[in-house]
This record gives C-alpha cells, structure tokens and sequence, in this order.
C-alpha cells in the first residue's frame, strides 16, 4: 500500500491471509456456463467442464514458504544445482551436505556430520573458519565470500549466516561453486548473455 498511500513507518499487514490460487476449489455449473458471453462459452465447451483437481501439496511434502517439496524432491533438487552446499547448525556441528551431479568441489564424506564446522577445512584455515562463524554469529557479518583452486579449478566459496524470521542465529551455510569457465571464457560468456 505504501506506494499508493503514504503509510508513513507502519508496515500495513492484512486482517485476512490471503487466498492463493492453487487454494481455491473451485467447480463449473453448466449453468453458469451458459451464461458466459460466446467466446468464454465456446472455449469452456471445448476445453471441457471438468475442473483441475490437481493438488500442489502431498501428505509427506514440507511447507517451505514458498512452495513443497517431499524428502526425495529436495534431495534431487540439490543434486540439480551447480553447487556444493554444507550446513553446519548453531551449535558449529556439521549436520548436512550435498552433492552435485554437475560440478565437484571439495571432497567430504559422511565422516564430517557431528563434527565442528573449523575441523572440516585444513588445519591451517581452522582459525579463519572459526573468526568467519563467530562473526556470523554475532551479526558483525551475514556473508563472507573466499575465492580459491582446486587444482585447475577456480571455486568461490561463500559462507552465509542462516537466520529465522527473528534474525536469531541458525546457522552457517558453506556454499562451494565452480567458476572455472565463467572466469576462463569471460568474453565469450558476455557474447551469450541475453535479456530474460
């Protein structure tokens, strides 16, 4: 509403939760349709009377906001992605990893679940490991990106601080890209890019 009237600092929140399309159940009385205007008439007849009853969310998918995803979803879909992801909780414990199909980055095993986020990377970056997460914690940064080779590759890693809606500290999310050929075909790349 802001951007209509001038609300000033208040943040304007609805009375209702609003009703999202896929939420709506919704069925076509012959009726009705013959009281639509020719055209809608022709294309409700041709496409059939029958109403979608398909069903964004199954009994076992997770609400993620903005969408769900069962266990085996979210397990493909981060296969699916160019990228490594490692997530340590707010007790500094490694708790999750991916694995991409599309790009390899560091090697990890499940050996690393349960262990201290700093005694994951090589002795000498544990002191560095621990100063990024005790910054994370205590707000002082949200990010910290860190470019590196592993061998011939060029990889960028960002550690991200994961926060709930509170801002409370969650915690740390590795994130391991390999942009070898964006950094080696930089020119080329520039030549691919197209308005979207």
């Amino acid at each position: 509403m802001g951007w209509i009237v001038d609300v000033g600092d208040r943040e304007w929140k609805p009375l209702e939760k609003p009703v999202l399309p896929y939420e709506l159940k919704t069925a076509v009385d012959p009726q009705k349709v013959e009281e639509l205007p020719p055209e809608f008439r022709e294309i409700m007849v041709r496409g059939g009377l029958t109403p979608d009853t398909y069903e964004i969310r199954s009994a076992d998918d997770l609400d993620l906001d903005t969408g769900y995803l069962n266990t085996e979803e979210i397990r493909e879909l981060l296969r699916s992605l160019p990228l490594e992801i490692t997530y340590a909780d707010r007790n500094d414990r490694v708790v999750f990893f991916s694995e991409s199909r599309l790009g390899k980055g560091f090697v990890r095993t499940k050996t690393v679940l349960g262990r201290r986020v700093e005694f994951c990377h090589p002795p000498r970056l544990e002191k560095l490991i621990r100063s990024v997460i005790d910054d994370l914690k205590s707000g002082k940064a949200n990010y910290r990106e860190f470019w590196t080779r592993i061998r011939d590759r060029v990889v960028r890693v960002l550690i991200v601080a994961a926060r709930n809606d509170a801002g409370e500290y969650l915690g740390a999310v590795e994130i391991v890209e390999d942009l070898t050929e964006v950094i080696n075909r930089a020119d080329e790349i520039k030549k691919r890019i197209v308005v979207l």
